[in-house]
């Protein structure tokens, strides 16, 4: 049931009248049927992991609470392997495998060993989990009942691909009376609009063009710079397009959930990037990875380490194949490349406080990304390594391209980003904007109805 399908459409309204019209103490018991629901029309399999899942985990917080001293630590090592070997065991067992494979050169395992279908949302709800039982550790804050956490865990907006919420953030919203207002109302379906507009009349368009692209070989440098622009302006609409809706769907059942990019194709450094960028996956590693590993507390060479560390482990995170894991160590260097070079007078000259200092930091920057997508991407290191060759021919930058009508789109859709992130940051009437939601929607409706393609499935479905 994709977010993009007419049958979350229909189920989504259900779920918001029915939830409105019951009194308010069956509304939260009424959302995680739903939930289940949800997550259950995907595989009735699936199902019975999330609720093994949400059980396992609320005990071992139950009794990390229960017990003092060293007990308690016991516990939430042994909750945090017992995750982490779940996600490793259904998200890399393949990845393994193959690997093992390849290695040992034994392909009699074919026909021994079945391929695992990888659970939807898995990689974000066992971040979740960890980061609930470590908080349960370092507050020692009372533990939410059984139904709250398990609606932490799948309320439905969230569950397949983030935010990533914690529960602290979550829960208190549970004992919260919720009282319909239109306002919050109409609220929730602009950002659902805006969500829907971002995922299928844009990104899914540019879907089928770039999907069409990394299966060609190019021998013409100037063809892989628009085709990786293209698919950088292809994730971020597909993803922000998602969390768009997902935001939209809580609040039209008047829960908020966390903001999860900033315009993060504004950004004139890679760390700013970071911060802008899938913000709840990003505080995420800092917080319960990066800070306890030692951060930027330990010296610099370790503070490198840490990074190179963190952002290796982040890029296997999105997915089982060794172009994540090099985007991660590429994010990682560049990382710390910027933390570097940042301190040094020739920065300081070249990215100074002016139009021409700033303009250059943002060029700089978006190259920058636009390596690591083409990395992030790559089908296997195969192609990666021959569309990493043709960047550095000199040769290949003589060739005409076939992709240079959409150099407009990608300079275009920056500058748009740009004014946008400019707009927001501006004081503005907002009872003013909210004369045009009638116009909003209808334009919104029209160019789902004319310009949608074949609905496609969100590119952090496979994370």
């Amino acid at each position: 049931m994709f977010f993009n399908s007419f049958t979350y459409a229909i189920f989504l309204a259900l779920v918001v009248c029915t939830y409105w019209l019951l009194p308010s103490k069956w509304r939260n018991y009424f959302l995680l049927l739903s939930s289940y629901i949800f997550y259950g029309a995907w595989k009735l399999e699936g199902l019975l992991l999330l609720l093994g899942f949400s059980i396992s985990n609320w005990l071992l917080a139950t009794l990390i609470n229960f017990y003092q001293g060293k007990k308690r630590k016991v516990f939430l090592i042994l909750g945090i392997i017992i995750n982490l070997i779940l996600l490793i065991f259904l998200k890399y067992y393949n990845f393994i495998f193959d690997n093992f494979k390849f290695f040992t050169n034994n392909n009699s395992l074919d026909s021994a060993v079945s391929p695992l279908a990888l659970p939807l949302g898995i990689s974000f709800f066992v971040f979740e989990a960890i980061s609930f039982l470590i908080d349960a550790y370092k507050t020692g804050a009372t533990i939410p009942g059984i139904y709250c956490f398990a609606l932490y865990i799948s309320f439905f907006p969230h569950l397949i691909a983030g935010p990533i919420v914690r529960v602290q953030q979550f829960t208190p919203q549970l004992d919260t009376r919720k009282i319909f207002r239109w306002e919050t109302f109409f609220t929730g379906i602009d950002i659902l609009c805006i969500g829907a507009f971002k995922k299928v009349v844009l990104a899914d368009n540019l879907a089928s063009l770039v999907d069409a692209s990394f299966k060609t070989n190019h021998t013409s440098a100037w063809d892989i710079w628009i085709i990786g622009s293209l698919f950088s302006l292809q994730i971020y609409l597909d993803f922000a397009g998602y969390t768009d809706m997902a935001r939209g769907a809580a609040k039209l059942l008047d829960y908020d959930l966390p903001i999860n990019f900033d315009f993060p194709y504004v950004s004139r450094s890679i760390s700013e990037f970071w911060r802008r960028w899938h913000i709840t996956l990003s505080n995420w590693f800092r917080d319960y990875l990066y800070i306890p590993i030692g951060g930027s507390r330990t010296g610099e060479n370790r503070t490198y380490i840490n990074l190179l560390i963190t952002m290796t482990l982040c890029g296997l995170w999105h997915g089982a194949g060794w172009t994540y894991v090099l985007w991660g160590l590429y994010n990682g260097g560049a990382l710390i490349v910027h933390r570097v070079f940042t301190s040094s007078l020739i920065a300081k000259w070249l990215f100074k406080e002016t139009f021409w200092g700033h303009l250059s930091a943002w060029m700089l920057t978006y190259l920058t990304l636009v390596i690591g997508w083409i990395i992030f991407r790559a089908h296997d290191v195969v192609q990666l390594r021959a569309w990493i060759q043709t960047l550095i021919t000199p040769t290949a930058y003589i060739q005409s391209s076939h992709y240079l009508l959409w150099s407009p789109v990608v300079v275009t859709a920056l500058l748009m980003s740009k004014l946008l992130f400019n707009f927001s940051q501006c004081r503005y009437q907002f009872s003013e904007l909210v004369k045009l939601r009638p116009m909003l929607y209808v334009i919104v409706l029209f160019l789902l109805t004319v310009f949608a393609p074949q609905s496609q499935q969100f590119i952090y479905f496979q994370f």
